[in-house]
Parts: structure tokens; sequence; C-alpha cells
């Protein structure tokens, strides 16, 4: 890249992909020669990019007040935003949307000269150093893989490949005081993750573990006293599932799905003794702050989608069938009934496993 880059990217998707692409904005701003970074999201990854101290000026288009409020409100709004975007005079644009929409607009409404980004099946044809994926899609290697190879169009190397994001002490003291203590969670406790998050939508459900087999994993564990107390996290509308993961356990347990900000989550989960849930974003949140984490796949490959970089106290568990995985080409089975990846895998089986990474302490 070129003296005075001024780099323009768009990351439209949940929390996952945006703690992968963590590395990648690190290799940018530790670049002399970028002068600028900004960023289009969406509103639910602000915070976390916020807080990363990686980004200059943040966008957010937030396409259901687009559709809320009606074409003329859509339209004024991407007017103004056109405006301020074409001021900045940006040199570099990275569209990991995978959709000829944005790229469209740095082409012919932005004049922006280099243009790369990940490429599907040819949809994102306006860029010209596009990394074109497989028909599979991210299959093969871990999705920070692919961000070292589209760094590389863009001439950087991503020395470091771990996502990192800082809890500054004052926000996990608040968080202690605030929402638990006042619930009971004092000394060493775990948090659990029994939803699936907001990307797969009505589908997350294929992503789910049991509750009854959390409630029974958990009661293992405090049987072998790995810990003092329970918090339960999760988006807003996982509280009926929290709800009823709390309601089948003992002691001092705190369901927050819906009450906490994202990075009130990580801190929650920076005081943990292990982190156990879903496949999702809070999987990958936690694992920034290095703490033991048990996470369940099913239909997502873990090579792929799986904490990062891979190690014995990141465990990845599944039932290991030969259907696995399914999720193939940004797409999964939907027909599959039994889901027995997950609802075969037993609490005794997970407790084996923990024990034999050394999690169990």
């Amino acid at each position: 890249m070129a003296k005075n880059e001024r780099v323009l990217i768009t990351q439209p998707y949940g929390l996952g992909d945006a703690v992968f692409m963590l590395p990648f904005l690190k290799a940018l701003r530790d670049d002399k020669k970028v002068e600028r970074i900004d960023m289009i999201l969406g509103h639910r990854t602000r915070e976390i990019f916020e807080h990363s101290g990686l980004v200059d000026d943040i966008f957010v288009i937030d396409k259901d007040l687009w559709k809320a409020r009606g074409r003329w409100y859509a339209l004024k709004d991407k007017g103004r935003l056109f405006w301020a975007l074409r001021r900045r005079r940006y040199t570099a644009f990275v569209d990991l949307s995978m959709q000829p929409e944005y790229g469209f607009w740095a082409k012919y409404l932005l004049g922006i000269p280099v243009r790369a980004g990940f490429n599907y099946k040819k949809r994102n044809r306006f860029l010209n150093r596009p990394l074109n994926l497989p028909v599979e899609g991210f299959q093969g290697k871990h999705m920070i893989e692919f961000f070292c190879d589209l760094a590389a169009l863009l001439d950087h190397a991503l020395l470091d490949r771990k996502p990192h994001l800082s809890v500054p002490e004052e926000l996990a003291a608040s968080v202690s005081k605030t929402l638990l203590a006042p619930n009971g969670i004092t000394g060493r406790y775990a948090v659990v993750s029994p939803g699936g998050g907001v990307t797969w939508g009505k589908d997350a459900c294929f992503k789910h573990w049991p509750v009854r087999h959390f409630a029974g994993l958990l009661r293992l564990l405090r049987a072998r006293r790995c810990f003092d107390a329970v918090v339960i996290l999760g988006a807003g509308h996982e509280e009926d599932i929290g709800d009823s993961l709390k309601g089948s356990l003992e002691g001092p347990v705190v369901n927050l799905c819906g009450r906490t900000s994202i990075m009130q989550a990580v801190a929650i989960c920076k005081g943990a003794v292990v982190f156990i849930g879903n496949d999702g974003g809070l999987v990958h949140l936690a694992a920034t702050q290095d703490i033991p984490i048990v996470a369940f796949y099913g239909p997502a490959d873990p090579l792929v989608y799986g904490p990062y970089p891979r190690q014995k106290r990141f465990l990845e568990v599944s039932k290991k069938l030969p259907c696995q995985p399914c999720y193939k080409s940004f797409r999964y089975n939907k027909e599959c009934a039994r889901l027995a990846c997950l609802n075969d895998l037993v609490p005794a089986d997970v407790l084996e496993e923990m024990a034999r990474a050394g999690i169990l302490s």
C-alpha cells in the first residue's frame, strides 16, 4: 500500500465475524503508511470496534430502521452517509459483505481506487483485488487465516493472529458492583451461554446443546467444587432459555440475558473460571480473555469457526458424527430432525473431555 493510505471497511455481520477481523485491523493500524481506518457496520458490533482502539470513525447502517421509517428516510440517510464518506477521499476499500452493494458504492459513488474483499460465487464483482472463496465458502482453515490471505492482497502480514480485546479495570469493577454482587455472585463463577446468538435468527436452535444437558453438566461440575456460582449470558431474546436453565440449578445463579452491553459481557467473562456455551459470538468474545472455553459445535466446523488460536484449554465439543459439519456453502441441513450431533452428547461425555483437556480444577 502507498503512503498516507485511508481505508474504509464494511463489516455488516455479527459478533464472531467482528472478533475474527481484529488481527486484520491490528495489522493495518500498526502500519505507519495507513493514515486512517473507518468502518461501516451494522448496529450490533459497534461496541466491539469502539473499544478496540483500532478504528478512527464508525458509520452505522441500520437497515431495519430504514425499513421502518420508509423510503424517503432511507434515501436521505444514505445521502448523508455518501457525502460524509466521499469527503474522506479513501484510497482503499475492504468489503467483507460478500454482496455487490457496497462494492458498487465504493467504485461508482466514492471513487475508491483499491477495492479488496471476500468474493463468493462472483457476487462481489466490483472488487479489483478479490479473495475468491471456494464454492463451499470458508472451509479447510480458520476464518482468521482467510483474513491473513486478504491482508496479503493489500501488502500486509498478520504478525499477531490472536484477537485481543482489553477490558478497562473500571469497567470490570463496575460490572462486579452493579451486576454480579447484587445477585449474590461472589467468588469463583462460571459463565454459561445456552443460546445461539442472533446471526442465525430463529434457526439458532440448530446450534443449541439442550438446556437439560447444560444443567446436568453444571451440577456435575459444582459437585466437584469447580466454581461457586453461575452467570448466564445471552441476547435479549434468549432470556427464556436462561430462565429455564436457572430454574434447573441450585445455588447462586443469575440470568443476565439481554441485561448487559457487549463489553459488560466481556468483562464478566474476564473474571470467570470457565466459559461454557454454544457456538456463537460469546464464545469468541470469551476467548479474547484467555479463560478456559468449552464450546459445543453441531452444524458448523470448529476448525473454521472455533476459538482461535487453537489450544488445549479451548475445548470444542461435538458428537463427531460422519455428517458433521453440515454447514457448507453458508447453508446447513434444516431437515435434520434429531440433531444427534448435539442431543446425543451427554454431560458425562463432556466432563470426560474437560478432564482430558485439564480444564477441571
